[in-house]
């Protein structure tokens, strides 16, 4: 079917207290590498965020461009994990997948919605039945289906694939509720204290080296591989306490409705 729904979109007035974000170049060798650890096999509800900002327009993305993948599915598994990504080239969706499963998939067509170049938050979170992707805080596509999550003993990898900017990666051994994620997609402050967060990504270091990708929250620090300081750049997302909240823009989006 096709799905006509007119939104407020979420614009900041400012990113005071941002910090830094991590700038890849759209290669598969530029990406952050976070080692496997038993914290990070998530067997049955998850919450993945992150605040992205393109350097190109989503169909002059790489293919598979990747924001978060724990999945062995195109690394020589039969596919087990998960994974947060752009189905790119072609049908461009973002897509939250488990076990590598077109069955337990879930996609969300934005048409344009990215290609202003700013950046937008986005989230994939399930709860053991129903998946869900929210971006810029608004639930954009539901799916129902139940499974567990397959563990693997692959590492965590952010940013493959992806030319753009990228800040605040948050990883969640729960579902957050719309209203969790919408009230602290803004907010760094008090963050660790929240049940149920395994790791957070600031991303917010000047210079890149051994486990210099800091995990705010536990162990699990991560690496970027074939990157520079130069890489380390300015965030723009709207993080910290002095961000105001303000909407300023509607946008329509027509489109399948994905799934």
């Amino acid at each position: 079917g096709v799905l006509i729904l007119a939104i407020a979109l979420p614009q900041m007035a400012d990113a005071q207290g941002a910090g830094k974000a991590l700038n890849f170049d759209g290669g598969t060798d530029e990406k952050v590498r976070v080692p496997d650890a038993d914290n990070l096999d998530l067997t049955s509800t998850l919450t993945i965020e992150a605040w992205i900002k393109f350097d190109v327009s989503l169909t002059q993305q790489p293919a598979y461009t990747e924001i978060l993948h724990k999945e062995t599915w195109g690394r020589g598994g039969t596919g087990n994990g998960y994974l947060f990504h752009f189905l790119t080239p072609g049908l461009c969706n973002l897509a939250f997948r488990i076990n590598g499963t077109l069955s337990k998939s879930l996609e969300w067509t934005p048409g344009s919605y990215f290609d202003d170049l700013q950046p937008h938050h986005v989230a994939a979170t399930y709860d053991g039945s129903v998946a869900r992707i929210y971006v810029d805080g608004i639930l954009r596509n539901s799916k129902t289906f139940s499974a567990n999550i397959i563990t693997n003993d692959i590492d965590v990898t952010i940013g493959a694939n992806y030319d753009g900017s990228m800040d605040e990666v948050r990883l969640w051994n729960v579902a957050r509720t719309e209203a969790q994620i919408r009230n602290w997609m803004h907010k760094t402050e008090n963050l660790t204290s929240e049940s149920g967060l395994v790791s957070v990504w600031h991303f917010d270091e000047s210079t890149v080296g051994p486990n210099s990708a800091v995990d705010s929250k536990g162990n699990n620090h991560g690496t970027p591989t074939n990157m520079t300081n130069d890489d380390c750049v300015t965030s723009t997302a709207p993080l910290g306490e002095k961000g105001a909240f303000v909407i300023t823009q509607t946008q329509t989006n027509v489109g399948p409705t994905g799934g």
